[in-house]
């Protein structure tokens, strides 16, 4: 059984869109001959709000979970000083102290293994020290990610995986001056990437238009079956059909067929009450 050593910030119990790829990842791997490991950091839910990302661990040690399915190293997560702030004294003060503290980790973390972040990088280089791994990959973002497992590879001469939920530099979201500062440090780290993956076509042209001669693969992301089949017997709480969307619509996501959909349900449903 091949070995696979995942890096992912974002896993449950964090609830996030981008912690359910990884996810999947752990439960079904195995099925497929592949033993997953997967590096993340604990999250404790414990203000149910964006609290959450910046609310420390309730232990400073590393905690390790084994299964059938593979291992989950959940590592200690300390808040620095800004998110320290935050959460005592309210966002609304101590702006420019947090935002300052805040630039100077986002900016330094890609010179040195600095940062909240950090400590996962940290616990696979010891995971690697005494353990025998066949390939190494990152989710992302946070794209600090790739730059660590792009370090572990180079070290323990393991090849490695960049998986992309999003664009990194072609996100746009990004500013001018963001964007010459992350086209420098994309291309740095994927220097030694042997397979780009990422979920759509859009996405592989638009980061293949940085990162050049590289191979890609496209694995879409799907659904969770067992959380579906979970609520199909929950009580409906609303007597109106309410669809929302949380993210970015890009331009491979197939907008006129859903509206399509919709617009059907409407005319064979004139009463039906909706909300988009």
């Amino acid at each position: 059984m091949k070995k696979l050593l995942i890096l992912a910030y974002d896993f449950p119990p964090y609830v996030s869109v981008g912690g359910l790829r990884p996810y999947a990842w752990y439960k079904y791997l195995h099925e497929y001959d592949i033993f997953p490991i997967v590096v993340t950091r604990q999250w404790e839910n414990k203000y149910g709000n964006k609290l959450d990302y910046i609310a420390p661990s309730e232990t400073k040690s590393t905690i390790i979970e084994n299964s059938e399915k593979g291992i989950i190293i959940r590592t200690p997560y300390k808040p620095n000083l800004a998110n320290r702030l935050m959460l005592k004294y309210g966002e609304n003060k101590y702006k420019f102290i947090r935002k300052f503290i805040s630039a100077y980790y986002e900016f330094m973390q890609w010179f040195f293994i600095i940062g909240p972040k950090s400590e996962l990088y940290f616990v696979a280089n010891e995971y690697l020290k005494i353990n025998k791994i066949d390939t190494i990959i990152a989710t992302g973002d946070p794209f600090i990610l790739l730059k660590y497992a792009s370090k572990l590879s180079e070290k323990h001469n393991i090849p490695w995986i960049a998986d992309y939920r999003d664009p990194w530099t072609k996100n746009k979201n990004n500013n001018k001056k963001l964007k010459i500062w992350n086209s420098f440090f994309e291309k740095k780290t994927l220097k030694n990437v042997d397979l780009i993956i990422t979920t759509c076509e859009f996405f592989k042209i638009k980061i293949s238009e940085l990162i050049k001669n590289k191979k890609f693969f496209i694995i879409t992301n799907g659904y969770d079956f067992e959380a579906i089949e979970s609520i199909k017997n929950e009580k409906q709480q609303s007597k109106k059909l309410q669809i929302a969307l949380v993210g970015t619509v890009y331009k491979c996501h197939p907008i006129q067929s859903f509206i399509s959909v919709l617009s059907n349900f409407i005319k064979e449903n004139p009463s039906a009450k909706t909300q988009l």
